[in-house]
């Protein structure tokens, strides 16, 4: 119960920089696209390398 208390009155009460929040927001949608891309690439690469080496 003192974790949810310390959570709700530094977390929950404090003041939020909106126009912060919405900048943060607008990078997150640009960059989502990019890292999903990364990320797939990366995966088919450790395939490959996985598929050249055979079974453990």
């Amino acid at each position: 119960m003192l974790r949810f208390r310390h959570f709700r009155r530094y977390y929950v009460e404090m003041e939020y920089d909106w126009a912060r929040i919405d900048f943060l927001l607008a990078t997150l949608d640009e960059a989502h696209p990019a890292v999903l891309s990364d990320l797939g690439a990366f995966r088919a690469f450790l395939r490959e390398v996985r598929d050249r080496t055979g079974p453990g």
